[in-house]
């Protein structure tokens, strides 16, 4: 997972995971928020496109197919293989400062033909997408340290909510990101991330979703203060996530990585639930290593496409 902390220019980001795939003899998964607007991990060597909130107002979802595209074209260039965008939360009523700019807008259709759109265009570049935050939660009401709350019922939360999300399921994403929100209509007890109510029965069973599921940051304060690492671990994969999420802290990584292994050891993370995480993560390598869009991770610097430019589409 690459960030703010360990990104300098393209040709740095594509040496690095040229250098850890060429020693680890594999290709790795390797991915970044790339939004578009204010999330963005890059300072120099993209193009920097405005938010979904200004995708949306233009009501054209070709558009997000080419930004997706571009986006997909550049990071591919960089040896980055999945991003975790499009955001397919609704836009609640009232401005919310973390959200709202990241939303294509409040009506389901308009958020999910962008969303489609800018999937399919990240996609057939060879870029994973990933649709956040599984099931919505554009509504939520939230309090400091305290996961936000979707006061909605389960055929709101159906019928609004969560539609972009069945569209893009429908269309054959290949992540999806679960809520750090809570769905009392759904479980009253845990936070779609943590809920098999949510993260499996709902996305996997009702919807059909075959792909991989990645949770929220699991090290951010408001999650650990509910969550402590070794017990968040443990209870986002028996909910049905296949990858975890963790920030830069490497004490709480090491914590994290002590809390796998106590539960795998103590059986309490069953193993056929552990084969089928590993299953659908080498379904999606296996796509990767099988992936040809129009350009080569492989060509030489200088050398290009067509038109001679550098692979990646970009310059420092």
């Amino acid at each position: 997972y690459l960030s703010r902390r360990n990104i300098d220019t393209p040709d740095q980001v594509r040496a690095l995971v040229a250098t850890l795939e060429e020693k680890l003899g594999s290709l790795l998964l390797v991915a970044v928020d790339h939004e578009g607007g204010l999330i963005s991990r890059f300072n120099r060597g993209v193009t920097f496109f405005p938010g979904n909130m200004a995708l949306g107002r233009t009501g054209r979802p070709a558009l997000a197919h080419d930004v997706g595209q571009t986006m997909a074209r550049e990071l591919f260039g960089m040896g980055i293989n999945v991003n975790f965008a499009p955001v397919l939360d609704l836009a609640a009523g009232e401005y919310d400062p973390e959200l709202t700019i990241r939303s294509f807008g409040n009506e389901p259709t308009l958020v999910s033909n962008m969303g489609a759109e800018m999937i399919r265009g990240l996609q057939e570049w060879g870029v994973s997408a990933v649709v956040r935050h599984f099931p919505g939660r554009g509504r939520g009401i939230a309090k400091p340290g305290e996961p936000p709350l979707i006061p909605a019922s389960r055929e709101e939360i159906l019928s609004r909510d969560s539609v972009p999300f069945q569209v893009a399921v429908a269309g054959g994403v290949e992540l999806v990101m679960t809520a750090f929100a809570r769905y009392p209509a759904i479980d009253p007890e845990e936070p779609a991330m943590f809920s098999q109510k949510i993260a499996t029965d709902l996305l996997r069973r009702e919807m059909g979703f075959g792909g991989v599921a990645v949770t929220e940051d699991l090290t951010s304060p408001a999650i650990l203060a509910s969550h402590p690492i070794e017990e968040g671990v443990a209870r986002a994969l028996l909910a049905g996530n296949d990858l975890l999420l963790l920030g830069s802290d490497m004490d709480v990584q090491k914590r994290a990585l002590e809390g796998f292994r106590k539960a795998q050891q103590s059986e309490r993370l069953p193993q056929d639930l552990l084969n089928r995480c590993r299953s659908r993560l080498k379904t999606l390598l296996t796509r990767k290593q099988v992936i040809s869009p129009p350009i080569s991770r492989g060509t030489e610097e200088g050398e290009g496409e067509k038109e001679g430019k550098d692979p990646s589409g970009v310059s420092d």
